[in-house]
């Protein structure tokens, strides 16, 4: 059986932003790929002069925390943190932007579709109803920028991770890891943890603008109501199935989590 055109129409919009999204999330991680690449050769280096040290000094963190190479690691840690933010903040503002135009255009296409009319799909030009100007686009984009900035999100890690380095660095020495294999310890501790808090805040600021764009996008247009849809997958979490069918008036924001 077919499904209704209006479902056909949420659906591709989920498909293009997950489309989207998962191009972008490819941009950053491999950014945060050669960000931890950038220092392994020094993190290796530094974990081999502590393997030729004895027990005593090897662990004493308050020694290690003196020594040069430690201290330019850490500087280099935080200069690798600081460009990881100016290499994801022009893919995510791109994409606030993309997403928040995709809302109003999918507003437009779902009301289409309830009403008989034609339905353009993500990325159109065909329109029915008044669109919101660009400003209000920007607006949407600045207020989700200001929420969570990215920028922050990533200086928090820089600060954790230098406490997360230390400790494989020092529990590498005390166990006697290979140095190389010490190294790519510190390197997962101190970047492989903070990535994918970094994508679920830029995937949830993008999808948010999204629903922001659709929802001014009614209101614009004289639309008093909207419902809420799950997307009934393995992942939907159950407190979304709950509020399943929920109808909101377009002056009310629903409250959702990340992803």
């Amino acid at each position: 059986m077919a499904l209704p055109l209006w479902l056909q129409v949420i659906n591709s919009y989920r498909r293009a932003l997950d489309d989207l999204s998962k191009d972008a999330a490819r941009q950053m991680l491999n950014a945060w790929e050669q960000a931890g690449n950038n220092v392994l050769a020094d993190m290796e280096g530094l974990a081999r002069f502590l393997q030729r040290l004895d027990d005593q000094d090897r662990v004493n963190v308050s020694a290690l925390r003196r020594m040069e190479r430690y201290q330019r690691l850490l500087v280099q840690i935080d200069a690798e943190m600081r460009e990881l933010s100016n290499v994801f903040t022009p893919i995510l503002d791109r994409q606030s932007r993309q997403f928040a135009v995709l809302g109003q255009q999918f507003a437009v296409d779902v009301v289409n579709a309830l009403t008989g009319l034609p339905v353009a799909g993500p990325g159109s030009v065909r329109f029915t109803l008044d669109l919101l100007n660009s400003d209000a686009v920007e607006n949407i984009v600045a207020l989700s920028r200001a929420g969570k900035p990215l920028g922050e999100i990533l200086g928090r890690h820089g600060l954790g991770a230098v406490g997360r380095v230390t400790d494989a660095l020092i529990n590498g020495a005390a166990q006697g890891h290979n140095p190389r294999d010490t190294a790519r310890r510190m390197m997962h501790a101190g970047f492989g943890s903070s990535s994918q808090q970094a994508l679920l805040v830029a995937r949830d600021q993008k999808v948010r603008n999204f629903r922001e764009a659709g929802r001014q996008n009614y209101q614009a247009n004289g639309i008093t109501r909207y419902q809420r849809m799950a997307a009934h997958q393995t992942r939907t979490c159950l407190a979304c199935l709950a509020l399943d069918g929920r109808i909101y008036e377009t002056d009310e924001l629903f409250a959702a989590h990340p992803q």
